[in-house]
């Protein structure tokens, strides 16, 4: 199998986090600058995003290590931009409306997420039922991946007022899946399959089929063969191989 790498734009500050609009452009993320844009793919151009919104996020971020300013998402359903930033406190989950390339006053979907120089999580996607997904880091503490009360090391799937989703596996929890080291990507194939790629530590990378209220294993399994009760990655691979943060389900034309 080969692919074609073209590149579309050149000179960003990190990039980390990347939806697509409705017009072609890409709402990509700067971890480190802590500021959105909008790029145009056919143009070779980056705008930078301005407003209250771009404002906030500039004065609230707290670059340090892997956090910063990380996933992008556009909700489907509102048009309502979402992001997943390191603030002085916690990591969160902001939102805001956005006009062209202005993003209104944002206000706060989830909170109090665990925060480190390392093992931040960061993805945010809406999924085929429109609810919104999180991914967590474990902050450098392998334990909370396991701390059903702690929001670190999780899939989070929440509505976006930031309450808890209707069907999750403990209806007054945001916790989708649990036992998660490191997720930076999410994604579902045409059928609705979720898949999560995962950054392990020293052995596996992992691409997890993730199942409602599923433990991943971590820290007690790193790639397959955790103990009882764990779900097995469907791929991994070694550490020093690759690195897999965002990630996309190629889908068939007319799907």
């Amino acid at each position: 199998m080969t692919a074609t790498v073209e590149t579309v734009v050149e000179g960003l500050d990190v990039p980390w986090g990347l939806a697509p609009l409705e017009d072609g452009t890409l709402l990509v993320s700067e971890r480190d600058a802590a500021r959105l844009l909008v790029v145009d793919p056919a143009a070779g151009t980056s705008t930078p995003v301005t407003g209250a919104g771009a404002d906030q996020l500039l004065a609230e971020t707290r670059p340090r290590g892997e956090g910063g300013l990380l996933g992008v998402a556009l909700d489907p359903a509102s048009g309502d931009v979402v992001v997943y930033r390191t603030g002085p406190d916690d990591n969160a989950v902001l939102r805001g409306t956005p006009d062209g390339t202005t993003l209104g006053e944002l206000t706060t979907v989830v909170e109090g997420i665990p925060h480190a120089a390392n093992h931040d999580g960061g993805a945010v996607a809406f999924g085929p039922d429109g609810h919104l997904y999180v991914a967590t880091g474990d902050a450098g503490d392998p334990s909370n991946a396991q701390d059903r009360a702690s929001l670190a090391g999780k899939i989070l799937r929440v509505t976006l007022d930031g309450e808890p989703a209707p069907g999750n596996p403990e209806p007054r929890s945001p916790v989708w899946s649990l036992g998660h080291r490191n997720v930076q990507g999410l994604g579902w194939d045409a059928v609705g399959t979720m898949y999560a790629s995962e950054f392990g530590a020293r052995t596996y990378d992992e691409l997890n089929v993730i199942r409602p209220g599923g433990n991943y294993g971590w820290p007690d399994a790193e790639g397959p063969g955790g103990p009882g009760g764990t779900v097995d990655p469907v791929a991994w691979w070694p550490t020093s191989q690759a690195s897999p943060s965002g990630r996309t389900t190629p889908r068939p034309c007319g799907c």
